[in-house]
């Protein structure tokens, strides 16, 4: 391969990698791409073509999909958490530690805990279809109310049919696996 087909699969592949899960809309990977490859190394038309194609061929693989995912499921068991007072996020933040630190500012009046997965996460069950699926309590000092959220998400997420494995530690992730991640992409 040339460096010019290099960069051109490079181009690609970041695009697909940006599209994949779910969770960015085209304007913002077609951003994202132009800025990734930095100022003037890709021109706006070309990055917009790259993303086009990747956005048509994803519609084109959605349309294979079941009717419901993997994805509607975790949707569903985040809103059963939601209807208890706890505060569900997807896609939240670049990595744990930022979760659990920016998550404390979505604090309802009348919430007693969290449950998220990161930015890390989502690309974690893209890649290899585990979900890494993290707590807390709003007083986590309180060991034992960190363990009951995190056992309402263990509930939330079996029932909404997903396999789940967690050993009931309120200092544990949660571990979703394994998952198919088809999430469609935001029309």
């Amino acid at each position: 391969m040339s460096s010019t087909e290099d960069q051109d699969f490079e181009n690609w592949a970041f695009a697909m990698s940006l599209i994949a899960n779910g969770y960015c809309r085209r304007d913002d990977a077609i951003e994202a791409l132009v800025s990734d490859c930095g100022e003037g190394a890709l021109d706006r038309s070309t990055a917009q073509q790259i993303v086009d194609e990747v956005w048509q061929e994803r519609l084109a693989e959605e349309a294979t999909w079941p009717e419901r995912t993997d994805v509607d499921s975790l949707e569903e068991a985040f809103a059963a958490l939601e209807a208890q007072g706890i505060v569900t996020r997807a896609n939240f933040a670049c990595c744990t530690s930022c979760g659990h630190r920016q998550i404390r500012d979505e604090r309802a009046p009348d919430s007693t805990g969290y449950v998220f997965f990161d930015a890390q996460s989502t690309d974690s069950a893209v890649e290899s279809g585990a979900l890494w699926v993290h707590f807390g309590a709003y007083r986590p000092e309180q060991e034992r109310a960190t363990a009951a959220i995190g056992q309402k998400a263990v509930t939330a997420l079996a029932a909404a049919g997903l396999p789940v494995t967690w050993n009931g530690s309120g200092d544990t992730t949660i571990k979703v696996a394994p998952i198919t991640w088809q999430k469609r992409v935001p029309r």
